[in-house]
């Protein structure tokens, strides 16, 4: 553009293109108004994943913490506390010597 200006054919032509400049100007602005749009509600759709991931994260902390605090009087793992399916192997998770329930 400097070094036409004054070049008053290439003036007189730039001249002729400002309407078509004032459109594209401003289906850019809409263009960029709709990504905004979409962008600000997108974040909203993440924001509220990720509270909710949060909270089933903490639930199950919860669960994970309820489920240690009853089998802390018991010296079995988690695996054996559940009744298997057979009888055989129902009798080997048992030991002779009942249960208290006292742990120092």
């Amino acid at each position: 553009m400097d070094s036409k200006q004054n070049d008053l054919g290439f003036l007189l032509n730039v001249k002729s293109l400002i309407p078509w400049m004032k459109y594209f100007t401003f289906l850019g602005l809409v263009l960029f108004m709709v990504a905004y749009v979409v962008f600000n509600r997108d974040i909203r759709v993440i924001s509220k994943e990720v509270k909710k991931s949060k909270d089933e994260h903490t639930m199950l902390k919860a669960k994970l913490f309820d489920l240690q605090e009853q089998t802390d009087g018991s010296s079995a793992p988690p695996s054996a506390i559940e009744a298997p399916s057979t009888g055989e192997s129902a009798e080997e998770g048992k030991s002779d010597e009942p249960d208290t329930g006292d742990k120092v």
